[in-house]
This record gives structure tokens, sequence and C-alpha cells, in this order.
């Protein structure tokens, strides 16, 4: 379980380079509420992650916001201020079968430990491994004899909470109370920010939950926990997709002739595709009714590909460009299709093709 001084310096290495990135964000990075959204399983995100929380964490900022139960939170803060090794070791085991059980996740922690020693995890999801280190977590702090205590009933709280979240549950992710979840998200954030007395604080979690337009993933039945944070405290909130190079920014594209009010979400590296180099997202705020006239041309692309939550009933435009130096653009819409467990969009075709 654990990696050589190279792996761990290779990753360090990369994260100081992006340091200097994170330290010019323009002052609105300086938001009381810096929401990160990730891919977890993205070892790029990884090290801008590291490198965001070293440049607030040189700048005073302490508490770090993430998507994992309390329980978790505490016996990682355990390993963070005694070094013992135990603590991570349990943690780590019983993340087996996720994507926090990998080595890009144990090089991103242990080089918080190195270079940020003071940091302080504050977790913020219901506790998905409820009956192991949930249980082990309240075990330890009923023999200290903390069952008063406030570290004790937020423990608690997320493994009650994960037992709501999957009663019922029959493995397959339709089962789960997703709309509870993403609403408990947003109330445990919200309850440990006013905790803190609404100090500056980073919070990383899958870039579904922090967008800021966006509802929840699996029902688009609910606004997205970034939705809720934003619509709560305004501009306090700063929202960042790191999957992408850039900032969420409202800006209008124009189709067919037709100016349509958007989101863009910036430029993804697309390599997988071979054909296609990048891609630039914008979600459409008011096309659905024209873009769902239009014709189907019969593709489709599933919303997981995409950098932000796709909802049912929205529009989208994507401006690829090719690694032979051409580009096209696309356009689709949701039209709440479910397929291999995610949403679908369904490319439509102008009535007269204009670039904007």
């Amino acid at each position: 379980m654990r990696k050589t001084f190279r792996q761990r310096a290779g990753f360090l290495l990369l994260a100081l380079c992006l340091i200097l990135a994170a330290i010019s964000l323009s002052t609105r990075a300086e938001r009381q509420i810096l929401l990160c959204g990730e891919s977890h399983d993205d070892p790029l995100c990884k090290a801008r992650e590291l490198a965001l929380w070293q440049a607030r964490y040189a700048a005073g900022d302490r508490d770090l916001f993430l998507e994992l139960g309390e329980p978790t939170a505490i016996l990682l803060n355990r390993w963070m201020t005694t070094g013992n090794e135990a603590f991570w070791d349990l943690v780590y085991r019983n993340w087996a079968g996720t994507l926090s059980q990998t080595p890009e996740t144990e090089n991103f922690y242990r080089a918080l430990r190195e270079t940020c020693p003071e940091t302080v995890f504050h977790g913020i999801d219901l506790e998905h491994q409820y009956q192991s280190t949930g249980s082990f977590c309240l075990a330890l702090l009923r023999k200290e004899g903390k069952q008063d205590s406030a570290e004790y009933r937020k423990a608690k709280r997320a493994v009650e909470q994960a037992e709501s979240f999957y009663s019922g549950w029959d493995e397959t992710l339709l089962s789960r109370d997703n709309a509870y979840r993403e609403n408990v998200l947003a109330e445990n954030f919200r309850s440990e920010y006013e905790a803190l007395g609404r100090r500056r604080v980073m919070g990383i979690f899958g870039a579904a939950h922090a967008d800021p337009y966006g509802m929840d993933y699996y029902t688009s039945s609910v606004p997205s926990m970034g939705r809720q944070l934003k619509n709560r405290y305004g501009g306090d909130v700063l929202c960042r997709d790191l999957r992408g190079d850039g900032l969420l920014e409202p800006t209008t594209v124009t189709i067919a002739g037709k100016e349509y009010a958007a989101i863009y979400y910036g430029e993804i590296g697309i390599p997988r595709h071979g054909i296609v180099r990048s891609g630039e997202f914008w979600r459409l705020r008011d096309a659905y009714g024209d873009f769902s006239q239009w014709e189907r041309s019969g593709g489709t692309l599933p919303g997981n590909e995409c950098p932000m939550s796709v909802t049912s009933g929205e529009s989208y435009a994507i401006h690829y460009d090719c690694w032979d130096g051409t580009d096209f653009w696309w356009y689709g819409v949701c039209d709440g299709e479910w397929r291999d467990g995610v949403l679908n969009t369904a490319e439509v075709l102008p009535p007269k093709e204009e670039t904007p």
C-alpha cells in the first residue's frame, strides 16, 4: 500500500507546476467558498486540487470539505495529526471497490499531509462505508467517552443518512434515493459552513454535485448541491470544474441566426476519440423549445461524456476541434432517456447550419 518516494515525488512535482496557475487565479478565487468539481478517477484533477489547496492553505485556509462521510474524515484527521498509519490503512482498506482506492488518491492525501499538515477535513457526504468505517469510528468515540460531542453527533448523522440512502438498494444505481443524497450534501455543507462561522473553505466533489446550474445527476428532480449553495450564498460561492481549463461563465451563443443564453464550461481534451482532439461545451439555458422541434440525426452522446450534469429538458452545444485541424459543431437535447445507467442526449440538426 505504500508508494515509493519516486512515485510521490512525481505527483508533488506535477502539483508544484500547477500551483503557479492556482496562485494566479483572479480575485474571484478569494470568495468564501471555492467549490471544485472533479472526475474521481482523473489524476490531473487530483494534481489541480492539491495545487489549489496549497495556494489557499498558504493564504491561511485550513478547512477542506470533501465528498466523504464524517466518520471517514474523523479518522483521516487522526492520521493527519498523529501520523498513526493504522488510521490510514483502515480508511483505505474500506474504500475497496470504489474510485477512492487508487494510487492517485493515496498520493493526494500523503502530499496534503506533507505540505499542508494543519489541514482539517470535513466529511460532507453520508458515510458510504457506514458498516465498516462508520461503525469503527462510532465505537472509537464511545470508547473515548465522546457520545455527547458534536463530533459524535455528526458521525452518527452520516451513518444514519447512509442507512436511509441504501435502504432498498439492490446494487443498481437507480435503486438508491439519489435525490435524497443530493439534498444531504447541500444540507451537510450548509450546516458545517455555518458552524465554522462562514470562514473561507474549499470543497472537492464530483463535478455534477459542484455544478452551480445543474440538477442531481441521476434523477434531475432536485437542484445540485452546487446550485443549492449558489442560491443560498450567491456571490460567496465560486465553482470551478477542474476537468476543464476555465471558470463557468454566463454568455450567449448564436445558432441558426438566433441568440441563446448559455453557460460556458470551457475546453475539455478528448484524446480517446482518436479523430477529435478537444471540445468546448455550452449548456443552452433557453433553447430546448426550439431544439426539440429540429430534425434528429439519430446520433447520441452519453451525458457522462459532458463536463456538466446533463438534465432532462435542456439543450447543449459542443464545438469540436479535430487532430487534422478541422472543426465542427454538435447540438443536442436531453429528453430524459436513460441508457446504460446515464441520461442520454440526442443530436439535432439546425434548420440552417450557422456556426456562432
